[in-house]
């Protein structure tokens, strides 16, 4: 049996381009996951909670969303309008990558989290242009 290259994480950093790869919407539960990669094939899954557990909606996460399909589909006018999470799939965004680790106080297990943060637009021309140097690196 030959394995695989595993998974691998998005490298900790500001402003890195990302691909978003992949995004669904459970609206069962009004909840968004959104699959960002980057050109090594590394990975980072974010997802959204529109609705706290009080039934009240989530105005920081319904933020947060609406800043990142703004800036992946560089259109600021796309404030309060309907929208289809899923037209995010294949377009690139700009952010920052942190790394948090936490430590359980109850078992004293650490664990590390990735998250992408501070939307931005990206520069395609730069994005273009690494695809082309890196074909298939995103797919």
């Amino acid at each position: 049996m030959k394995l695989g290259k595993g998974f691998i994480n998005l490298t900790e950093g500001e402003n890195q381009t990302l691909k978003i790869s992949k995004v669904t919407y459970d609206e069962k539960y009004d909840k968004c996951k959104v699959t960002f990669k980057d050109d090594r094939g590394g990975s980072c899954t974010e997802q959204f909670l529109f609705t706290g557990k009080n039934g009240k909606p989530n105005e920081v996460a319904l933020n947060i969303f609406t800043t990142l399909a703004m800036c992946a589909l560089n259109d600021f006018g796309m404030q309060e309008t309907e929208f289809d999470p899923q037209e995010l799939e294949d377009c690139y965004v700009q952010a920052d990558v942190t790394k948090d680790i936490v430590t359980d106080e109850d078992t004293g297990r650490t664990n590390t989290y990735y998250h992408v943060r501070n939307f931005k637009v990206a520069d395609l021309n730069d994005a273009e242009a690494d695809e082309e140097d890196d074909e298939g690196l995103f797919d």
